[in-house]
C-alpha cells in the first residue's frame, strides 16, 4: 500500500504503525500503480491533489476523497481523475493523523455516495465495494444535497446552543 503526504514524520509514522509499505514525499510514476487512490486531505486542498496527481493516474483507477464538502470538490475532481466517485465517512473524531486511526473506526458508520451522472459504473461498484469491506454502510446522495443536509446537521447544536 502506498501513502504519499508531503510531511516525512506522518510517512514514518504510517510505516511504523504498518498502514503503508511504500511512502512518497512526492507525486510521480507510483501513482499510476494504484488501482485504487484515496484523497484524505483539508477539503480545500482536494483539488489541487487531484490536479497534481491525475497526469499520473491509470485509466482504470478508481478514485474516492473523504471530504466533508462535496458540491465543489466532486464538479472539479470528477473532471480530473478516473472512476472518481465522491464520499464522506460519517465518523472519525477531532484528533488527526494515522496514530488516531483504529480498526473500529468505520464499524456500522453510514459513508456517504454522491454519484453523478458522470459517474461511472466501475467507481459506483468499486467504491461501494470498499465501503462494505471497511464495515460501513454506503448511502447515495447527490452532492449538492449531501452540503445542505450536513451544514444544517453540523449548525444545529451551534443554534440551539444559542437559543
Amino acid at each position: 500500500m502506498h501513502a504519499y503526504d508531503q510531511d516525512p514524520m506522518a510517512l514514518e509514522k504510517a510505516l511504523f504503525l504498518g498502514v503503508a509499505d511504500r511512502v512518497h514525499t512526492e507525486v510521480g510514476p507510483w501513482v499510476g500503480e494504484l488501482d485504487l487512490g484515496i484523497l484524505a486531505a483539508p477539503v480545500g486542498a482536494l483539488a489541487e491533489l487531484g490536479k497534481a496527481l491525475a497526469p499520473w493516474a491509470h485509466p482504470e483507477s478508481l478514485w474516492t476523497d473523504v471530504g466533508s464538502v462535496k458540491g465543489k470538490v466532486v464538479a472539479l475532481l470528477e473532471g480530473l481523475l478516473p472512476h472518481y466517485l465522491g464520499g464522506h465517512p460519517m465518523a472519525g473524531s477531532e484528533r488527526a493523523g494515522v496514530e488516531n486511526a483504529h480498526a473500529g473506526l468505520l464499524e456500522n458508520a453510514v459513508w456517504v455516495l454522491t454519484p453523478t451522472e458522470r459517474t461511472s459504473p466501475k467507481a459506483k461498484e468499486g467504491v461501494r465495494q470498499l465501503v462494505e469491506a471497511l464495515g460501513a454502510y454506503p448511502l447515495e446522495v447527490p452532492p449538492l444535497l449531501h452540503d445542505e443536509l450536513v451544514a444544517r446537521v453540523s449548525h444545529l447544536p451551534y443554534l440551539l446552543a444559542l437559543a
